[in-house]
């Protein structure tokens, strides 16, 4: 697949973690992903990402699904929870609901 839009996230990024950690791994209870917000079923891998944001220790956890689209289109940043909005104002296009956007309709 060719990449015609970098949809990662122009900001200062003053968010950004103090300390992360980044692995795939199964999941022993289920999970919502924090992009699609889907089932992270038992027994499924995921990629869970802990860090501490602004003071407070969490862990994102997003399916892998979700995590290949950020890698292929967001390669150069983005903010967890953020893929859904990122992708609709870079591509026009909801990955979730199949959802176009008028001016994405009228480009091709």
């Amino acid at each position: 697949m060719s990449i015609t839009c970098d949809c990662s996230t122009d900001q200062d990024f003053e968010a950004s973690p103090r300390c992360f950690s980044e692995t795939e791994v199964t999941a022993r209870k289920p999970w919502k992903c924090c992009e699609c917000h889907q089932l992270i079923p038992v027994g499924t891998r995921h990629e869970a990402a802990s860090g501490i944001w602004q003071g407070t220790w969490d862990t994102q956890r997003t399916c892998l699904p979700c995590a290949q689209i950020r890698k292929d289109y967001c390669a150069c940043g983005w903010v967890y929870g953020g893929l859904e909005e990122a992708i609709w104002e870079c591509l026009g296009e909801n990955y979730i609901t199949g959802e176009i956007a008028d001016w994405a309709k009228e480009s091709t």
